[in-house]
């Protein structure tokens, strides 16, 4: 930035004040005897001189018009320049940290806005974060990203918001709250794929590409998991995991993150108990039983868990802990729910009590095609509130 205090008039030997007053009066005789008057120059500290489009036709007499000059040199040349280094260092910093992410997102999006709701609410723009604002922002954002490109009532927003007793200017603060994500969302241009929300009876529809929410992402990836090869099965299904960043929507309070997270977390078992299967398929018995062991004593009533731990602890050599597995799971459903465990563990069991030799190779028989159990994946995300 060139500064005031560091431009000086050359005009060389005027320096005192009677000296340049001498040369004013010096200077206005010349101009009415039709000599042709010299102006001073504004130069910087190096003697180079500054030019302005216009200041050459500028008639009026002393040094004021040069200040002016000087004045719009600061005001309007400088802040210019340095907005457009600011902006270039921007472009340059956003385009490295796309190059650093190797061209995808957590979300599998390339570039521009992702959604991340696997962990504490997060927007990012071409993979860096975006501030969001309030809580309340920040809910009705997940309410519109829980059902993207489907129109989600006012009421269920209102709801989540606010549950049973609504503010007497809810409409109102509704209307705002949209009006901050749509100006959010400008910030990615206009270009076809960027996200859009779209007034539409009864609420509003966010148009969006769902690969971009890492949510309905995860569903996908499980979803196309199915059938393939255990090697493929087993590397797709990390990939979904490891889009978890912590418990789901910690940020937000409420119905909606009781509600939502509970089912996201049901996915996220579903999705490891498919992987550890996968796993199990391809002889890694011997590295699950630690992990397996850790989540049946974290959750010791998921059998699913325990069905998988049995099989891993006896492929390993360890039968007597794969029996003891089995009787801690019956002790347990049977003095807290009164039942018994399901129909498929009871059946592992059995095998497992007669050294069936299948239950080592891996290979089914025809006769118990359901080795290991699996668990529906849900084709939709559950809404935020009902």
């Amino acid at each position: 930035m060139i500064a005031i205090s560091r431009l000086y008039w050359a005009a060389p030997g005027l320096r005192s004040r009677s000296q340049r007053c001498r040369a004013r009066a010096a200077g206005a005789a010349g101009h009415t005897a039709g000599e042709s008057r010299a102006r001073p120059r504004v130069v910087d500290k190096h003697g180079a001189p500054f030019h302005r489009k216009g200041d050459e036709g500028c008639s009026c007499p002393g040094v004021l018009p040069h200040l002016a000059t000087v004045c719009r040199l600061r005001r309007e040349w400088t802040p210019r320049a340095r907005v457009a280094e600011t902006d270039q260092d921007r472009r340059t910093q956003r385009t490295a940290g796309v190059n650093g992410m190797q061209g995808r997102d957590a979300a599998g999006a390339d570039g521009g806005f992702a959604f991340r709701m696997l962990g504490p609410l997060e927007v990012r723009l071409d993979g860096e974060p975006v501030q969001l604002g309030s809580t309340a922002v920040r809910t009705l954002l997940a309410c519109l990203l829980l059902e993207p490109n489907q129109v989600v009532p006012t009421d269920r927003i209102v709801d989540a918001l606010w549950g049973g007793s609504p503010p007497a200017t809810y409409r109102t603060m509704v209307h705002g709250y949209i009006s901050k994500l749509r100006r959010l969302f400008q910030r990615g241009g206009d270009g076809p794929g960027e996200p859009e929300i779209i007034t539409r009876a009864p609420g509003y529809l966010l148009r969006v590409d769902s690969d971009r929410i890492d949510a309905h992402r995860v569903r996908s990836l499980i979803s196309k998991a199915q059938g393939l090869d255990a090697a493929q099965r087993a590397e797709m299904l990390a990939e979904a995991l490891r889009m978890w960043h912590g418990p789901v929507l910690a940020d937000l309070d409420g119905r909606l993150q009781q509600l939502v997270g509970t089912n996201l977390d049901e996915l996220r078992m579903a999705a490891l108990e498919e992987r550890i299967a996968a796993d199990l398929e391809l002889g890694r018995h011997q590295q699950l039983v630690p992990e397996l062991g850790n989540l049946v004593d974290q959750d010791p009533m998921r059998e699913r868990l325990t069905y998988l731990l049995m099989l891993a602890a006896y492929r390993s050599g360890h039968r007597a802990e794969a029996q003891a597995r089995y009787h801690a799971l019956r002790q347990r459903l049977s003095s807290e729910l009164g039942i018994d465990p399901m129909p498929e563990v009871r059946t592992l069991y059995e095998r497992l009590l007669r050294d069936d030799e299948t239950l080592l190779s891996g290979v089914r028989r025809s006769t118990d095609q359901e080795v290991t159990p699996a668990r529906p994946v849900p084709a939709e995300l559950p809404p935020g509130v009902a």
